[in-house]
C-alpha cells in the first residue's frame, strides 16, 4: 500500500543495512594473524628454554654443595670435631674414638655388622657394640650410626653423594681409599657418574688430597710419662711391692692396653709418699686413637705378671687431643698396709 505524501514525511526510514557497516563492525574486533601467533610461540619457548636452563644449573649447584656438606660430615663421623667443646674440654667422638682404628670401608660408619669391605662375600668380624668398661673406666665399641642413613631398593642402608651414585655398595658409592691408621680418602664421582671428568660438576671431587689423615685421629704417646704419687695412710709401714701402669684404649671396638715395665715400690713409713714415673711406650712409637682414654696402677701380686688391682681406685681418666703433645699424666694412689 502506497501512502499519502504527507504521511510518508514523516515516519522514520528504515536503518540501513549495507555491507560497509558489517565491515566496519568486523574490522573493529580483528584478531591476531598467523605470523604474529607463531612470533609469539617463538618467544615464549625462548624463555621456557632459559628458565629451564636456569634451574638446571642451580639444582647443579646444590648437589655439588651438598655432596660437600657430606663430605665434612663423613670426617666427622670418622674423626669428630675437636672444636667442640663441653665445660671448656674438647668432644672427641666418632668412628675412631669409639672403635680405635679407621672404617675399613663406609658400611662401617652405617652398621657393626654384615659389612663385607673386601668384597670377599665373607661377612666381615662384627664390630663389639658399645658399653661401659668397668676394669678400666672408659666406654668402648660401635656407637653408631655416625651418620644419617637412607635405605636402597634391596633394603641396604646407604649414604650416598648429592648425585645419587650408586657405582658399589660397601662404600655407598663414593670412591674410598683406607691405609690404616695413616690416612682415608673419599671422592665423589660427580654428576657423570665416572672417574674423572674435566667439568664444574662431571669432575671428582675433592680432586685431591685425603679427607682424614692419622693426625686428626691418632696420637703418638712415645716417651709419654704418668707420674704416679703413692701415699702411706695406713698406721705402719708399708709392704714393699712390684707395679706397674695400664694405658687402656680400644681397638677394633674391643677394650686393648699397653702395659709399662715394671717398677719397685719400696715400703713407706706411715705419711710418707713416693712418685714414681711410668712410660707406656719408651723409645717406640705408640698411636693411641683420640678420645677418653685411662691410667690404671696394677701391682704383680699373687697372680703370674703385673695383673692385679692396686687399690680399689677406678683407672685415671685422660683426654687425647689430636695434634697436641699429650701433657704428663699426674695423680696419686693410697696405701695402707
Amino acid at each position: 500500500m502506497t501512502l499519502p505524501a504527507p504521511f510518508r514525511s514523516v515516519l522514520p526510514s528504515r536503518p540501513s543495512l549495507r555491507p560497509r557497516t558489517v565491515v566496519a563492525a568486523r574490522r573493529g574486533q580483528a584478531g591476531f594473524t598467523l605470523l604474529e601467533l607463531l612470533a609469539v610461540v617463538v618467544i615464549l619457548s625462548g624463555v621456557a628454554f632459559l628458565t629451564l636452563q636456569s634451574l638446571g644449573s642451580t639444582d647443579d649447584q646444590w648437589r655439588f654443595e651438598d655432596t660437600r656438606n657430606r663430605l665434612a660430615a663423613l670426617r666427622t663421623a670418622i674423626a669428630g670435631d675437636p672444636s667442640r667443646t663441653a665445660n671448656g674440654a674438647p668432644v672427641l667422638s666418632g668412628f675412631v674414638a669409639d672403635v680405635g682404628r679407621f672404617p675399613l670401608c663406609l658400611t662401617e660408619l652405617l652398621q657393626a655388622s654384615g659389612n663385607d669391605c673386601n668384597q670377599d662375600t665373607v661377612p666381615d668380624t662384627a664390630i663389639p657394640v658399645y658399653g661401659f668398661q668397668s676394669a678400666a673406666n672408659i666406654f668402648v665399641g660401635w656407637n653408631g650410626p655416625y651418620v644419617e642413613t637412607t635405605t636402597d631398593l634391596s633394603g641396604n642402608l646407604v649414604y650416598r653423594d648429592a648425585w645419587g651414585n650408586d657405582g658399589n655398595t660397601h662404600n655407598s658409592g663414593w670412591n674410598v681409599t683406607v691405609t690404616a691408621g695413616t690416612s682415608v680418602q673419599v671422592v665423589s664421582l660427580g654428576l657423570d657418574g665416572a672417574s674423572g671428568g674435566s667439568g664444574t660438576y662431571e669432575a671428582d671431587f675433592p680432586p685431591s688430597g685425603n679427607l682424614v689423615v692419622g693426625a686428626d685421629a691418632f696420637v703418638n704417646v712415645r716417651d709419654w710419662q704418668v707420674k704416679i704419687t703413692v701415699t702411706n695412710t695406713g698406721g705402719s709401714a708399708s709392704t714393699a711391692r712390684t707395679v706397674c701402669a695400664r694405658l687402656h684404649y680400644p681397638v677394633d671396638g674391643a677394650l686393648s692396653n699397653t702395659t709399662t715395665t715394671t717398677q719397685a715400690l719400696p715400703s713407706l713409713p706411715s705419711g710418707d709418699s713416693v712418685e714414681l714415673t711410668f712410660v707406656p711406650s719408651p723409645g717406640a712409637d705408640l698411636l693411641v686413637p683420640i678420645g677418653v682414654r685411662s691410667v690404671q696402677l696394677l701391682e704383680d701380686g699373687a697372680s703370674a705378671g703385673c695383673v692385679d688391682t692396686f687399690d680399689a681406685s677406678t683407672p685415671e681418666r685422660v683426654q687425647i687431643v689430636p695434634r697436641t703433645t699429650p701433657t704428663t699424666l699426674s695423680f696419686t694412689r693410697t696405701v695402707t698396709s
